[in-house]
């Protein structure tokens, strides 16, 4: 392999999360390329994990930033690019193990992108591309489900819509790495990459939809394999269950304002019988709803 020029900066986002994230480090230190430094952001965690990182003696370049308070996911990620010396950045979630060549095999894609396209800029389906953001393949412990747009896709279903799947793909919130100078072209208002009303859940398809307006390309790139657990924040079901609604609507308000006409039968089959469980259920119905008219006047 030619070597990579460039430094890799790992952002890992961390709530209370210490034993996985343990499991994670430990794949990093099994890396056989080593070129890149770990930047795990500390969201107030109540569980030890500052300690641990002080009595660490990882052979990783690990630095943690400490918050007073939890600005979820999203803020997390932000405030970890803010202090990143990499110009390749890649967001893990602390929940992730990954393949002994995961690292390696980003590298090559970067040689082989930086030869390719040292003069010129990316053409994918007849878009300029002014960069690329790299997925990895993700999939549940018995290999059957991914997620899509917030609504689980089974393997059964996969087979059936397989013709109808076309070339967009958007980067998956718990593994994907990009270019640095992505965050200027692709920013929002508050000039980050992820829109932290969202906290978390989310924040990584809001980013798809901007990257996929931006005319911005993601690449699957299924030869750098993780392993996700999943469900491993330490929040309560029922906000979980807020959050999940409240930022689904975001990016339906935001993106996709003829969403209730246009996908009737979803809304009928999936979104209102939720939408009822929700008020019936939950402790956050209020809250819900005054976040829906404060930041999204169309509700």
């Amino acid at each position: 392999m030619n070597q990579f020029s460039s430094l890799i900066s790992i952002i890992i986002p961390c709530y209370n999360c210490i034993e996985f994230l343990k499991k994670c480090i430990n794949s990093l230190i099994m890396q056989t390329y080593s070129d890149f430094e770990v930047i795990v952001v500390n969201n107030a965690s109540s569980d030890g994990l500052t300690e641990w990182y002080k009595n660490s003696k990882s052979p990783l370049k690990l630095q943690m930033i400490n918050l007073n308070t939890n600005i979820g996911y999203a803020g997390g990620v932000n405030k970890g690019i803010e202090n990143a010396n990499g110009e390749i950045i890649l967001v893990l979630n602390s929940d992730i193990i990954l393949n002994g060549n995961f690292m390696e095999e980003i590298a090559k894609y970067y040689v082989n992108y930086e030869i390719k396209n040292k003069d010129s800029q990316i053409t994918h389906q007849g878009l300029n591309i002014n960069g690329k953001v790299l997925a990895f393949r993700i999939l549940d412990k018995e290999g059957l489900k991914v997620e899509s747009l917030g609504i689980y896709l089974s393997a059964f279903l996969r087979a059936k819509e397989s013709k109808s799947i076309r070339e967009d793909i958007f980067p998956a919130g718990a593994a994907f790495a990009f270019k640095k100078d992505i965050i200027s072209k692709i920013k929002n208002s508050h000039g980050t990459l992820y829109d932290e009303r969202f906290f978390f859940l989310w924040e990584d398809i809001e980013l798809g939809l901007r990257l996929k307006k931006n005319g911005i390309a993601t690449v699957l790139l299924d030869t750098a394999i993780c392993y996700h657990h999943g469900n491993s924040t330490n929040s309560n079901y029922f906000y979980k269950q807020y959050l999940s609604m409240r930022n689904r609507f975001y990016v339906i308000s935001d993106y996709y304002r003829n969403y209730f006409i246009k996908y009737f039968h979803v809304v009928l089959f999936y979104d209102l019988p939720r939408l009822v469980f929700f008020l019936i259920s939950s402790p956050y119905k209020k809250a819900f709803f005054n976040h829906i008219k404060q930041k999204n006047p169309f509700f």
